[in-house]
């Protein structure tokens, strides 16, 4: 009998080489299937109790919850007074001659659009001539 590696074999009654390490196929597959078995069970367990105790709502939660229309009404317009500041501050930033993308102008700007700006830059350089 010729074997490759003699400590990795062992011999049958019959003279065939049996490895050792046969038994993962037949033992090795059934506890794979177990293993993923169980921890999907624990994971979904550990999914709803999160879900119990509140763990998966945002952090203030409860906040929004207890807000009530008029709430929503003051927020929306806080929102849209801050979005009106950005706009503002933005415009005068480039009116006072920065670009879009400059240190201090913002990128995004909703009021002015890039035709907007090359539109200023000709009536300028039309003006300085």
């Amino acid at each position: 009998m010729s074997e490759e590696n003699p400590a990795a074999a062992a011999a049958t009654g019959d003279g065939a080489a049996v490895s050792i390490w046969s038994w993962r196929g037949a033992i090795g597959g059934p506890l794979r299937i177990l293993g993923s078995g169980l921890y999907f069970i624990a994971e979904y367990i550990g999914e709803q109790v999160a879900s119990l105790i509140g763990l998966n709502e945002s952090k203030f939660q409860y906040v929004i919850d207890s807000m009530s229309e008029e709430d929503w009404e003051v927020a929306r317009q806080v929102h849209a007074q801050r979005e009106a500041r950005k706009a503002q501050e933005s415009v005068e930033a480039v009116m006072e001659g920065g670009t879009p993308g400059q240190q201090g102008v913002p990128l995004e700007n909703p009021t002015r659009s890039f035709l907007v700006v090359k539109e200023e830059e000709a009536r300028k350089a039309a003006l300085s001539r």
